[in-house]
């Protein structure tokens, strides 16, 4: 097991350096950050907590929150949280809530009562009154993939997201193109508002409604895209716009029952760029969300919050979305 000292010389840096980014602090560049987090994992760097954590009478426990264990975006930012929070000593309580606000009360009421020292939530919504009880609580929070007003959180744009994917659409061709996925989404409000700027409209027939939270989204998707084929007839958009990559899955084997070529017949695109969505064939245009450092950054905000390093205002960072263009929509796939 190496120390500060033996990870700062392989890394090339000062014993400061890695001390803040063991910390979690902004302010070391991302290109050494990286180097001194190789350095430490293979030197199997564990820092010694223990006494700070039975001195500051902490727990050393995080509980975190999601709505959908099947949805792979989670599970790649939650792999993230737990590198970083095993780094810090601390171990971390994974629940659950099912899209469903009921759930989210009665994993709170259980990570209270297993004296968690903080709380990561995707919540079901914003309107959430888990979001109340937190607000009026004592335990440190902070949201990831939505901001919300009150609390620490990091996110991106899924407003720019879906506009990303209709200009997208515009820029190859298509002046007709379909949605599935809550229409009140912002990724949906995006897209459409894109869509007229460019004098065209998306037609009411062609929105697939499907709920927030599904636990099985894709086989959701694939029944509703079915019923909407079939009801279509041969009167169908030339591109479809999925709220997220759970969802195009669906939408593929949808069209793919009804002989359709993609992209030739119909264009796909999603959003999340989940790493199964480079290897489904067609791979899948999508929106890429820097997942790894949502997770990162999430987990730091709630340590400093956790510690008292955080500043007293909530901290609110909105990462970039990106397109990235693949078989789904132009026939090649880019990455």
């Amino acid at each position: 097991m190496g120390t500060m000292k033996e990870i700062a010389e392989k890394a090339g840096v000062s014993v400061s350096t890695v001390s803040r980014v063991l910390s979690g602090s902004a302010s070391v560049a991302p290109n050494k950050r990286q180097l001194v987090m190789e350095w430490v994992r293979k030197m199997d760097y564990k820092p010694n907590v223990s006494a700070q954590i039975l001195m500051s009478k902490r727990s050393a426990l995080i509980g975190i929150i999601v709505p959908d264990f099947l949805n792979l975006f989670f599970v790649e930012v939650l792999n993230q949280v737990e590198r970083e929070a095993t780094l810090h000593g601390y171990n971390i309580i994974l629940c659950n809530s099912e899209g469903q606000t009921s759930r989210e009360r009665e994993h709170l009421a259980s990570l209270k009562a297993r004296q968690v020292d903080g709380i990561l939530l995707a919540a079901v919504s914003p309107s959430s009154p888990i979001l109340t009880t937190l607000k009026n609580g004592n335990i440190p929070a902070v949201t990831f993939t939505q901001e919300l007003k009150d609390f620490d959180s990091v996110s991106i744009s899924h407003y720019g997201g879906g506009s990303l994917v209709a200009r997208h659409f515009v820029d190859i061709g298509h002046t007709r193109t379909a949605f599935i996925g809550p229409d009140a989404d912002p990724k949906f409000q995006g897209f459409r508002d894109y869509m007229q700027k460019a004098g065209l409209e998306i037609r009411k027939d062609d929105i697939i409604t499907l709920e927030d939270w599904k636990q099985n989204v894709t086989h959701e998707a694939y029944l509703r895209t079915e019923e909407w084929l079939k009801r279509m007839g041969g009167d169908l958009p030339t591109a479809i716009f999925a709220f997220n990559d759970m969802t195009a899955f669906g939408v593929l084997h949808a069209c793919r029952s009804h002989e359709l070529r993609i992209p030739q017949d119909i264009a796909v695109a999603g959003f999340d760029n989940i790493f199964i969505s480079r290897e489904s064939i067609p791979a899948i245009t999508t929106i890429a969300q820097p997942n790894e450092e949502i997770g990162r950054l999430a987990i730091n905000m709630l340590l400093n919050r956790i510690t008292g390093k955080a500043p007293s205002k909530p901290e609110r960072v909105e990462l970039e979305p990106r397109l990235i263009p693949r078989e789904s929509t132009v026939g090649v796939s880019v990455v």
